[in-house]
């Protein structure tokens, strides 16, 4: 009984799982887009948004902050005492304080 109980489910359960997969035309928008442009608007959106902040760190005077504060706490001979937390984050801080 057990095994005929265990094929059943084996049955019917993956009919019910394929069938709550929704297919790609139903989560667009009604209009003119197809999915290929959907997808690469989405790529592309993607990307800015990962080298976005890159780029804005690259501009700014950070690694100018950054290379300064770690050149004062090796002169100070200091290893690890401000971590790189700290210094990090007071370079983000005198960067974007205006």
């Amino acid at each position: 009984m057990r095994m005929l109980l265990l094929v059943a489910l084996l049955v019917v359960l993956p009919e019910a799982a394929s069938a709550q997969i929704p297919d790609l035309n139903s989560l667009l928008p009604p209009g003119n887009g197809s999915t290929s442009g959907r997808i690469v608007q989405l790529m592309a959106l993607l990307t800015v948004l990962s080298v976005a902040p890159g780029l804005l760190i690259m501009v700014t005077s950070f690694t100018r902050f950054a290379v300064a504060l770690s050149f004062l706490r090796a002169g100070l001979g200091l290893q690890t005492t401000p971590a790189n937390l700290v210094l990090i984050s007071l370079a983000l801080f005198m960067t974007f304080n205006r």
